[in-house]
């Protein structure tokens, strides 16, 4: 299997004076501390996101763990984004843009082609923001409702998700 190679970026945060590493990278074992620390400070149960550790893909700043998101597989090419958090003192800045987008590139390397997402796992305006797509839920039969989950808000399909969404709607 092929392994993304890590974004980085170094961003001058005062003129000359600071700069800051930025690295969107699959979480690794080493990486749980930094990880488990998130989670706590921002009020999330770490257990049930530490199952999915291979499926995710964290944001680091200056070697702090400031970001991170998750998915869980529902067959071959289909999965659930289960999580998206960034840092409350790092937040309103795009970093959300860029890891969902690191994740959603991970995830195509791995022949996923749709994921899907809630309310739950991230803001519906983000989800939007970003280029999900609203959900449809055409029923037509009980049997068809069964088959439908009604939690999910929004979709993307990969790889037609990086044919717009990679370029910010914000002006």
């Amino acid at each position: 299997m092929c392994t993304p190679t890590p974004y980085t970026k170094s961003v001058d945060i005062e003129e000359g004076v600071v700069k800051s590493m930025i690295l969107y990278k699959i979480m690794k074992q080493a990486d749980f501390d930094g990880v488990d620390q998130l989670l706590m400070a921002n009020g999330m149960a770490v257990q049930p996101f530490m199952t999915m550790m291979h499926n995710a893909t964290i944001l680091v700043i200056d070697n702090k763990v400031c970001g991170y998101a998750t998915y869980k597989m529902t067959d071959d090419e289909t999965a659930e984004l289960k999580a998206l958090l960034i840092d409350k003192d790092v937040r309103a800045k795009q970093y959300g843009d860029g890891l969902i987008k690191a994740l959603l590139n991970n995830m195509e390397q791995r022949g996923i082609t749709k994921v899907y997402a809630s309310s739950e796992a991230a803001p519906v305006s983000f989800l939007e923001h970003v280029g999900f797509d609203p959900v449809s839920l055409e029923i037509s039969s009980p049997e068809q409702a069964l088959e439908k989950d009604a939690s999910f808000t929004h979709v993307a399909k990969l790889p037609e998700f990086f044919d717009t969404a990679c370029k910010s709607k914000r002006k």
